[in-house]
């Protein structure tokens, strides 16, 4: 990014000598425990994924309703104190901030289960997109002080496969704890460790000066945040991947909010066994795929720095004809085995993603930057995906259904009586038909992380290289 200058400096001056130091033991623990407090977020936030159907079918909602909470929920959240938080980060005891916002998604996760109503747990869910607005800017930052330019996308590549990991525990242990009590108790068993885990991170935590694994900056004014976001979006590779991020998060959070409703209404399974087939495939490949993300782009953006923009292009591109076959496979076993494949390729895509945008951003303005990037993909991927993959659902299910859907099924609940099978199938028919349109979907991302490579090949030939 063209920040002060620097662009040259920050996007391919990672070869300085102060940059080559390598990371310390200590290091890696600090990274272990902001990887535990990521993975905390990813589960109280996913957590409504598998309790989805439950809530839908005890509170009467519609799947466009059941889309809201848990995309637009903490969209909104992060568009309210995600930036300030972000200005505080650059300003303030990161650790401290980290530690706050913990408490406070914990806190906001367990008063879930005591909502009297939708709007109740809508405002509460809006909580806990608060707690976790502060804290990936932060921790965002810390990472990038513990850790030099060459380290940073298996560090973050570590950072972010808590994504797949957090849902992945919350799906396994929310599926158990529907199945024995109710959907309730889960939000409240799985959001209390949050507050001793807030605990512990104060306390073994330290602050790093900020930008000491970079240099150039030293001499020249702090970045205020409008420069900020101009330079994110003037920079043409810079640009190109956030356009990508942010379509590649609306496609897959659209398809993943309704992939655990989709097996409890296509197959006769128990919630603890939607847990284990989410555990097993989507959301272990996820972990899997982020983790393989960052080894290959720190191991073949030596060779050629367009590796951060092919990984994430080819990865999304091989996965397309892998999400179309899961969701019309006949049995539980043949949709978890063919999972498993765009699971781990697909999700190659966040580590060099943000890599790139972090070696392209002056190191005091990095958490600015990410709260900018999350605030963008958050809003009109992970907001708009849940969103409009329920609004999708609801308008085929009407189609499918001979009378009105909402009407005689009243919110998708099927009524007693015979014509209990026709809702049930209208609505598996209208998810299943949504899942299938959202896989082509990604060649959307594609297009722009391939229009990134050749903005850095264009680069390269201006600078003689």
């Amino acid at each position: 990014m063209r920040e002060t200058g620097r662009s040259a400096g920050f996007a391919a001056g990672e070869g300085q000598s102060a940059a080559q130091e390598s990371p310390t033991t200590y290091a890696w623990i600090v990274l272990a425990l902001l990887t535990l407090t990521n993975l905390l977020s990813f589960m109280d936030r996913y957590l409504i994924n598998i309790l989805a159907q439950p809530i839908k079918v005890d509170l009467g909602l519609s799947d466009a309703q059941i889309g809201l909470l848990s995309g637009f929920a903490i969209s909104v959240s992060y568009s309210l104190v995600g930036l300030p938080l972000a200005w505080l980060a650059e300003r303030r005891n990161r650790v401290a901030i980290i530690a706050g916002s913990i408490l406070v998604w914990s806190a906001m996760t367990a008063l879930c289960g005591r909502a009297a109503s939708y709007g109740q747990l809508v405002l509460f869910r809006v909580g806990v997109g608060i707690g976790e607005a502060g804290a990936v800017p932060a921790s965002h930052s810390l990472i990038t002080d513990y850790f030099p330019p060459y380290r940073r996308g298996i560090a973050l590549a570590i950072f972010t496969a808590a994504i797949p990991l957090g849902a992945l525990a919350g799906s396994m242990a929310g599926g158990w704890i529907v199945d024995h009590w109710n959907w309730r108790t889960a939000f409240v068993y799985l959001g209390l460790p949050g507050v001793i885990v807030a605990g512990i991170f104060a306390l073994c935590v330290r602050e790093v000066p900020r930008g000491r694994h970079d240099s150039g900056f030293e001499d020249t004014p702090r970045p205020r945040f409008a420069d900020v976001a101009l330079n994110l979006w003037r920079d043409k590779v810079a640009r190109q991947v956030l356009l990508a991020l942010t379509a590649t998060i609306l496609v897959t959070t659209g398809a993943s909010t309704f992939f655990a409703p989709f097996l409890a209404r296509k197959f006769a399974i128990s919630y603890t066994e939607i847990g284990l087939v989410l555990s097993a495939t989507f959301l272990a490949g996820g972990m899997v795929g982020n983790v393989l993300g960052g080894v290959l782009v720190d191991r073949l953006s030596k060779r050629d720095r367009r590796w951060a923009a092919w990984v994430p292009a080819l990865g999304l591109a091989v996965s397309v004809p892998f999400y179309f076959a899961t969701y019309l496979q006949p049995t539980v076993f043949a949709t978890a085995a063919v999972m498993m494949f765009p699971s781990i390729i697909a999700m190659v895509f966040m580590p060099p993603s943000y890599a790139t945008l972090h070696g392209r951003t002056d190191p005091r303005s990095r958490p600015t930057m990410v709260a900018i990037v999350q605030l963008i993909t958050s809003l009109f991927g992970g907001g708009l995906g849940p969103f409009l993959g329920g609004l999708t659902i609801d308008r085929l299910s009407e189609l499918f259904y001979p009378a009105s859907f909402t009407a005689s099924c009243m919110g998708a609940i099927p009524p007693a009586g015979a014509a209990a099978q026709p809702c049930a199938d209208a609505l598996l028919q209208g998810t299943t038909t949504m899942l299938l349109i959202s896989a082509p979907l990604l060649l959307w991302p594609i297009a722009h992380y391939c229009l990134a490579a050749r903005a850095m090949r264009a680069e390269d030939e201006a600078s003689g290289q």
